[in-house]
């Protein structure tokens, strides 16, 4: 790419990002408060405490979780956050993953 630039063949465009800066925050801060929330869900359902469970947990390999207390897990975020799951969802394991989803459905 530099060298496309340099012969001009590719134009450099610098974006100022600054003017965004608020959108990422609550953004972010939205995120966060998800994740953790689903954190605590994973937390109840399984019964294990904070510390076992990294946001990159996955439900079934890492933690020991079951069919049935996934199924849980769904109806419990499902009310919480009043957003449903399909079976084609099922590929969702980890608290990071059911966040990123919740925010965008």
């Amino acid at each position: 790419l530099k060298e496309m630039i340099e012969k001009a063949e590719l134009q450099y465009i610098s974006l100022d990002l600054s003017r965004y800066g608020d959108a990422v925050a609550v953004t972010d801060a939205r995120y966060k408060t998800v994740l953790a929330e689903v954190q605590a869900v994973f937390c109840r359902v399984l019964s294990l405490p904070k510390e076992e469970v990294d946001v990159r947990s996955n439900f079934l390999l890492d933690l020991g979780g079951s069919s049935l207390e996934y199924f849980a897990l769904l109806e419990e975020l499902s009310k919480i956050f009043n957003t449903g799951f399909s079976l084609e969802e099922s590929f969702l394991s980890t608290p990071a993953e059911f966040a990123k989803y919740i925010l965008n459905h």
